[in-house]
């Protein structure tokens, strides 16, 4: 994440990344997702992120180049989702990355039975590369398919559902553990310069994939001189004490303070 680009699937216009957008102070805030449904989004994943558009001008995206060139060394060529031809093919699977890692590893789940049923009788089950958030969405669609978790728990039995299609999974900088990276985000936003270009923490509140990402098993939070912080991540109430991203009443937001509260 973010290596799939986002379109509008009413008009098919690509919408990130935008040059004019990423110029604006606020100018990302057409991504933020609806937080009462975060799937009702309009804003769907597009293909690979390959080129980024600059007043008239292409710059080349080369984020998997390397790793191309060398599937091409090995025997391998670039197939046709709609219509694999079977062993031998690679594949990418783009995803909303603002999205949960259930919606995109149910979705994945999906698209793997699809992408099977079409190809020919014999094809091998798939060699997979999770890079970064997509190891946690391909972790998901192997051990529960398209099995949804629920709201209250407890987590379905895995039953690795993709087994039959998915041979061996690579994790390369996969967070399994998560990653304080998503709490950084959650405070402060992402802003390219002066704050402008990025993702406010109003934005990136809205999106799944960033609580997803937030550590669990991990030690308590400590202060400067390493004494635990009487503060815990899975309590709504603390981050409300401690006034964390928008979870603050004065904090100004469009999303009314009852809504953020239920959000989180």
């Amino acid at each position: 994440a973010p290596g799939s680009e986002l379109v509008d699937s009413r008009t098919g216009k690509r919408v990130w990344p935008s040059a004019a957008l990423m110029s604006k102070r606020g100018g990302n805030a057409i991504l933020a997702l609806p937080i009462e449904d975060p799937e009702a989004s309009p804003i769907v994943a597009g293909e690979l992120l390959r080129v980024v558009r600059v007043a008239g001008m292409k710059f080349r995206v080369r984020a998997y180049d390397g790793l191309e060139k060398r599937l091409r060394e090995l025997g391998y060529r670039e197939g046709d989702r709609a219509a694999p031809a079977g062993a031998g093919e690679y594949y990418y699977f783009p995803y909303d990355w603002r999205q949960g890692v259930e919606t995109n590893g149910r979705r994945f789940a999906r698209e793997l039975d699809a992408l099977y049923a079409r190809a020919p009788s014999g094809t091998p089950p798939a060699i997979v590369l999770g890079h970064s958030l997509g190891g946690l969405v391909a972790r998901y669609a192997l051990m529960y398919g398209d099995t949804p978790l629920g709201t209250s728990g407890p987590l379905p039995p895995v039953t690795w559902a993709q087994g039959a299609h998915i041979d061996t999974l690579f994790l390369i900088a996969t967070p399994n553990e998560g990653t304080f990276l998503a709490l950084q985000r959650l405070e402060k936003g992402v802003f390219y310069w002066r704050g402008r270009g990025g993702f406010s923490p109003e934005t990136v509140f809205t999106y799944p994939s960033v609580f997803d990402m937030i550590p669990r098993s991990i030690a308590p939070l400590v202060d400067r001189d390493g004494k635990p912080l009487p503060f815990d991540l899975e309590d709504a109430e603390d981050w409300e004490r401690l006034g964390w991203s928008i979870l603050d009443p004065a904090a100004e937001s469009k999303i009314p303070y009852p809504a953020r509260r239920d959000h989180l």
